[in-house]
């Protein structure tokens, strides 16, 4: 196999996402999409040499990279992603999809091959699943908030803070939010 793979827009090193194989293993699986953009973004702090650029959201960082590669591992028959209904409701009553990330065998064939291209940094990973592995994701995005320097605040009082255009009117999201649902 070649040392670089086509992926999304370009290529990618092979050694960087067989560092994600890696943490798709060591998880077993990732439930949720935003726990394994933070379980990823922490390993990059972490000096995990992967090249993930992240941005800066309410939930923490978010790399748009990321998802694209995942899609694509997905094409490639290297990860697994299922789409199951989430135990909760959005804020306007839509149920939510929840997805789960896990390393197919042929994914975990490529990492068994390449493991000794990747082990120098495997320790690193090993740290960051057991540090942050089975935190509550609240945790999680608020430690990745942290090491990003962002503030931590509830999502309560970030929608208390943050108006939302209705109308005419500049009412806080909670209000908006609390008029929608008892509209339905």
């Amino acid at each position: 196999m070649d040392e670089d793979i086509e992926i999304s827009e370009g290529v990618i090193p092979f050694q960087d996402f067989l560092y994600l194989f890696y943490l798709l293993y060591k998880m077993n699986y990732i439930r949720g999409a935003m726990r394994l953009q933070k379980l990823v973004y922490l390993c990059q702090h972490r000096d995990v040499p992967l090249k993930y650029t992240f941005d800066q959201y309410f939930y923490g960082p978010y790399s748009e990279e990321l998802s694209h590669d995942l899609s694509r591992f997905y094409e490639l028959g290297f990860i697994e992603i299922k789409s199951s209904l989430a135990d909760r409701v959005s804020a306007t009553g839509k149920p939510r999809r929840v997805f789960e990330y896990k390393l197919t065998k042929k994914g975990s064939g490529l990492l068994d091959e390449n493991f000794r291209k990747i082990r120098d940094y495997t320790k690193n990973i090993d740290n960051v699943v057991k540090e942050y592995g089975t935190q509550s994701l609240e945790n999680l995005v608020n430690a990745s908030k942290k090491v990003a320097g962002l503030p931590i605040e509830s999502s309560l009082e970030y929608f208390k803070s943050t108006p939302l255009k209705l109308g005419n009117t500049d009412l806080p999201t909670h209000e908006i939010l609390r008029r929608l649902l008892s509209e339905s």
